[in-house]
């Protein structure tokens, strides 16, 4: 019980930084101060070359690769992170 408790905490943690990593990128690549994780990337000033600017900014910081067409639905922090760990 005490592991999965653990693996529990560990993936928590883990979200929580993802999380921070992807609203930290978005604040500077939008010259915003603040980002909500269900704000929609063009709706706070966000274009396609931003948008491309942010998932290289993505992959440099994270590892990960987000696909273009992946993002057809919407894009918002919440959106890229669930594909991150997918």
């Amino acid at each position: 019980m005490d592991c999965v408790i653990e693996k529990t905490a560990a993936n928590a943690g883990a979200a929580q930084e993802r999380t921070a990593i992807l609203t930290d990128i978005w604040k500077t690549i939008l010259n915003v101060d603040s980002v909500g994780l269900d704000v929609e990337f063009f709706d706070i000033g966000g274009n396609s070359i931003l948008l491309l600017a942010m998932l290289e900014m993505v992959q440099e910081k994270l590892g990960k690769e987000v696909a273009l067409e992946d993002l057809a639905e919407g894009i918002t922090i919440e959106k890229i992170d669930s594909f991150l760990v997918a």
